[in-house]
């Protein structure tokens, strides 16, 4: 990882969390995905490999240059890196009438307030949220729930053992 970029801390649980999407993603060959701050790639380039096309979000310049980088060196063809502010992107794909299968959003611990009431115009299905601060999950959850969508299952990840801090996977489908 570049200076000024980002990756899940603990490579272990990184790992776990990773095996999770893979497993709750293994038939989705003909759907697209759109990765909102996707970083550098950690989910991006695995998940590349179970989806027809991926677009993948991210704000910092760092990062999607390491994300581009990565694509090149493991030569994905099937991802687009968008470098943008992620609600900006967001915004312009709802004005554009763009249509995604399966969101996965890993926002900052600030959550995703403002990108989440855009996401059930996007003719998803599915959303999944991973998340590092529980309020705000919970926050963001109530609005996809009262835009339709069903909370099919929440998995903790005990990504700093011996501490309050988790990592909790949402996953939501309607």
């Amino acid at each position: 990882v570049m200076a000024g970029g980002f990756l899940q801390a603990n490579q272990f649980v990184n790992t776990k969390i990773l095996n999770t999407l893979i497993e709750e993603f293994n038939n989705c060959k003909d759907l697209k995905l759109l990765e909102l701050y996707a970083g550098c790639g950690n989910f991006t380039i695995p998940l590349s490999k179970l989806f027809k096309h991926v677009v993948a979000v991210e704000g910092s310049h760092v990062s999607v240059q390491a994300l581009e980088e990565n694509l090149y060196r493991n030569n994905i063809i099937n991802v687009m890196a968008i470098k943008n502010d992620v609600k900006e992107e967001v915004i312009k794909n709802f004005n554009l009438k763009r249509t995604y299968d399966v969101v996965l959003i890993d926002p900052p611990r600030i959550g995703a307030k403002e990108i989440v009431t855009y996401l059930p115009h996007l003719g998803v299905n599915t959303i999944v949220y991973l998340s590092c601060n529980p309020s705000t999950l919970a926050r963001d959850l109530q609005i996809l729930i009262n835009s339709g969508f069903s909370l099919e299952k929440v998995i903790p990840f005990d990504m700093f053992p011996q501490t309050f801090h988790i990592e909790a996977l949402a996953i939501l489908k309607r």
